[in-house]
């Protein structure tokens, strides 16, 4: 008598197959949001430690917020720094102050050579760079991942090979082999304020000239600011993402913090790492005049030169609020949960 084997019919392989291709449907998009919320935690805690640190070097620094201190008196021709490096000894300027104090702190802190890093003196490194000084103080291995957001791929993979990126190993590259464009592996996904390093009075004030630069008047000083000076710490932002990386439909999409439907991840100045949506925020104002921008904004804003694009409903081209980089009021002023404050000064 042939015995019969027992096996699945063609009928049942299939129910079988459908049976896991919706189980599969339904589970992506559950760990998709998981990976996301990681990765969201993990900028929560980036900043937060940042924050950490930002205080504990205010205790051991006279309440100094941190920020680039070298600095060239043009009258007397003296400096107020010391550096064993003989091409960062005679800036001409506090800014170029600045720029030598970078490349200082980049040659100490990583494994580049001198001939690799040349001082960028057409750079005010006081917004994509002025981490740097914090990290100097925290005597970390530069390039540090602590810096770049989670969603911020590009920047990772800069910061992982800063030599395979001088030789164009990455893309998008800002600019191959020498130059200034060393610099671009140890910038920084946030950004500070503009008030925590601008405490100069009006007219001297720097003021936004695109997204990603400012102009800086002739004769302005910058650095000096104290963590005593700021009224709501609890309202009041210290560092944010430049652009909203965490809440978008596609990859190689973001939004501008300066536009009304961004989402970025933001610190208070009480330590506090939260979401905020812009729109949520007071408006800011003219740092000179203090004057409330035109209800079309006024920064210009085009695509980041990092390979991301703007979405669609904030496309290139258009003119963005300023929002809490240039808060009326400056470090007494507020940016979320309560009215603007005017302030004597900003």
């Amino acid at each position: 008598m042939k015995r019969i084997r027992p096996a699945f019919t063609l009928i049942e392989l299939l129910v079988v197959i459908a049976i896991i291709a919706l189980l599969i449907s339904v589970l992506l998009p559950a760990l998709g949001e998981a990976r996301r919320t990681a990765r969201l935690v993990k900028c929560f805690t980036a900043m937060k430690q940042q924050g950490v640190a930002s205080h504990t070097y205010a205790a051991e620094f006279k309440e100094k917020l941190w920020s680039y201190t070298w600095q060239h008196n043009t009258l007397t021709n003296q400096n107020n720094f010391t550096t064993t490096y003989p091409d960062l000894q005679s800036p001409t300027s506090d800014m170029t102050a600045a720029d030598m104090q970078m490349a200082d702190i980049v040659r100490r802190r990583s494994d580049r050579l001198v001939s690799e890093t040349p001082p960028i003196l057409i750079l005010f490194p006081y917004l994509r760079y002025s981490h740097l000084v914090l990290q100097d103080y925290l005597s970390q291995t530069l390039p540090d991942p602590m810096v770049a957001c989670p969603e911020d791929r590009d920047r990772i993979a800069w910061g992982r090979d800063p030599r395979g990126y001088d030789t164009g190993l990455y893309t998008p590259n800002l600019g191959i082999g020498g130059g200034d464009n060393w610099r671009h592996p140890y910038s920084s996904s946030y950004w500070v304020t503009i008030s925590v390093f601008d405490n100069n009075p009006r007219n001297m004030r720097a003021y936004p000239a695109t997204y990603n630069s400012l102009f800086i008047p002739f004769g302005s000083k910058f650095a000096g600011r104290k963590l005593g000076d700021v009224a709501f710490p609890s309202a009041k932002v210290y560092m944010y993402e430049q652009l909203g990386r965490h809440y978008k439909k596609r990859v190689d999409w973001t939004t501008f913090f300066g536009f009304p439907s961004a989402k970025c991840v933001v610190q208070m100045f009480d330590n506090s790492v939260q979401v905020r949506a812009s729109r949520d925020a007071n408006l800011g104002c003219d740092p000179n005049t203090l004057a409330a921008p035109p209800a079309s904004g006024w920064i210009p804003y085009n695509p980041p030169p990092d390979g991301s694009t703007p979405d669609p409903v904030n496309p290139a081209g258009v003119m963005s609020q300023v929002y809490y980089q240039y808060t009326r009021g400056g470090l007494r002023g507020v940016d979320f949960g309560g009215h603007e404050v005017p302030g004597p000064s900003y």
